[in-house]
């Protein structure tokens, strides 16, 4: 009877060779393209917003589901509102400064009162209404409250070893229908500012040519 090899690696742990980041599969249906940098926000803020909507899709009424699923889904749920406050603060400080500026941190309420601070300057064309500004707030203050650091469910303890959450149930269902509210909301806060940075980048190139056309006629 013809014995089987055995098996070196019958679990199919790593094995020697294997490497996490290749760049390139020979399959293009396989590669993901990768961007970085300060006009990266928006790519990086939508993409946490659909790894959301897509762990919400898998909430079918299992427990199993539910109790595994909450803490990426409140966690990566937290980061679009840190990321896309992040890049509405960078455009708006761009369309003043013609810098992108934003500041640093993972407080909400401090990201949320510095955006409404600018979107006010910039003008009531392209700032949202006094109500949707303020029923935006009590939510970002409540999440705030909830998990002001960024930190609550990503570990089950603090730095000192306490429970990292004061709550003990969360209905998943409310928080799926008010998150994609606060999508909708966000979503046209940042078409509005993508259109001010137009803007912005037109007026700051005609100041310059203006400006070395100026300086051309004065020089030669």
């Amino acid at each position: 009877m013809e014995i089987e090899p055995e098996n070196p690696n019958p679990y199919n742990f790593p094995e020697d060779g294997d490497i996490l980041f290749n760049e390139m599969n020979v399959d293009y249906h396989h590669n993901a393209i990768i961007r970085s940098g300060i006009s990266s926000f928006f790519l990086y803020s939508d993409s946490y917003k659909e790894a959301a909507l897509k762990l919400f899709s898998q909430l079918d009424g299992s427990a199993y589901n539910a109790n595994t699923l909450v803490y990426p889904l409140v966690f990566i749920s937290r980061h679009f509102l840190e990321l896309r406050l992040k890049e509405l603060i960078s455009g708006l400080n761009y369309a003043v400064t013609e810098e992108f500026n934003f500041p640093k941190g993972h407080k909400l309420m401090s990201l949320w009162s510095e955006y409404k601070r600018l979107v006010i300057e910039a003008g009531e064309g392209y700032g949202p209404k006094k109500n949707h500004i303020e029923n935006t707030e009590k939510l970002i203050l409540e999440f705030d409250s909830v998990d002001p650091g960024s930190m609550s469910f990503r570990y089950p303890v603090d730095a000192e070893k306490n429970p990292s959450l004061g709550m003990t149930n969360l209905d998943l269902e409310n928080f799926r229908l008010t998150m994609e509210k606060l999508f909708r909301f966000f979503d046209m806060q940042s078409d509005a500012v993508f259109h001010l940075v137009d803007l912005a980048q037109d007026f700051f190139s005609n100041m310059k040519a203006q400006y070395h056309q100026e300086m051309a006629s004065n020089y030669y």
